[in-house]
C-alpha cells in the first residue's frame, strides 16, 4: 500500500504562486493543471478524511506524483482541497 505524505514546503509554494507571492529564491514555478469534465466529482480529502465534491474545470496543483493503490495522485486545488483523484482526470495547463 503507497501513502502520500504531504510535502508543506512545496504546499507553501504552491500558495504563494496563487497568491502572486513567489520570488526568485523560491526556485521554479509549479506547473498549473485542472480537473478535467464538467458538474462535480468525489474525491478524497487527505486533511479532513472524508470525502469531498470537487467542481470539474478548478485548477489544481500536483504535491505528490506517486501513485497510491487506486491509481490515484495528490493535488492541491485553489479553493485550499488536498485531494487524492486519478491521474487521468488532471488535465496539464502548463504555467498560465
Amino acid at each position: 500500500m503507497t501513502s502520500h505524505s504531504l510535502d508543506k514546503k512545496l504546499l507553501k509554494k504552491i500558495i504563494k504562486q496563487i497568491n502572486g507571492n513567489i520570488t526568485d529564491e523560491d526556485g521554479e514555478l509549479i506547473p498549473r493543471m485542472i480537473i478535467g469534465g464538467k458538474d462535480y466529482i468525489g474525491c478524497y480529502e487527505i486533511t479532513q478524511k472524508r470525502i469531498v465534491m470537487i467542481r470539474r474545470g478548478i485548477i489544481c496543483y500536483v504535491l505528490d506524483e506517486k501513485k497510491d493503490e487506486l491509481d490515484r495522485i495528490m493535488v492541491y486545488t485553489i479553493n485550499g482541497d488536498v485531494i487524492l483523484i486519478e491521474e487521468s482526470e488532471i488535465i496539464h495547463t502548463g504555467y498560465n
